[in-house]
């Protein structure tokens, strides 16, 4: 409450949602910090540009009288973005992959796809759109990402050069 008063940054309303919601313009990200201590890094591109936004929440804390422990940055989760250069097929990925593949237009308009061996999810969208949840090695994503993009060209070689799916 006294950081909301303070700071035209903070956004605290507890109706609506029970943590504190700081935005930041540089670095451009949002942090939500919850009452049990814990919070929920949003935005940030690397781990220098998290410890800033750390360096100043800490620092934002110390003003209105909190005294934050060091802190301890740990990676739970990543989101890598980008978009294929092809439109792949989804339902043709959909049927390919069977159980590990999710699409139901009706209800999303997305496949997901659950990564064999990992916990990460792969989400394509009909644009070529897509996003990879659950992965935190920056290598091990482009790798993945890398493959899919292989096998989902193939795919749509396949059915343009089949005269089945015309």
């Amino acid at each position: 409450k006294i950081a909301n008063a303070n700071y035209r940054k903070c956004k605290y309303n507890p109706a609506v949602f029970g943590g504190l919601i700081l935005n930041y313009a540089a670095p451009k990200c949002s942090v939500t910090l919850h009452g049990t201590g814990t919070g929920i890094l949003m935005g940030v591109k690397s781990r220098c540009v998290a410890k800033r936004v750390l360096v100043k929440i800490t620092t934002m804390l110390q003003k209105i009288g909190f005294k934050p422990a060091p802190y301890d940055l740990t990676l739970k989760s990543a989101t890598y973005s980008g978009k294929f250069p092809f439109k792949p097929n989804l339902k043709v990925i959909k049927q390919i992959y069977g159980t590990n593949a999710y699409h139901e237009p009706e209800l999303f308009n997305g496949l997901r796809l659950s990564l064999p061996n990992s916990k990460g999810v792969l989400t394509v969208f009909y644009t070529g759109k897509f996003t990879l949840t659950g992965i935190k090695d920056k290598f091990t994503a482009k790798q993945i990402i890398e493959t899919y993009s292989i096998e989902f060209q193939l795919l749509v070689d396949d059915i343009n050069s089949s005269s089945n799916f015309k």
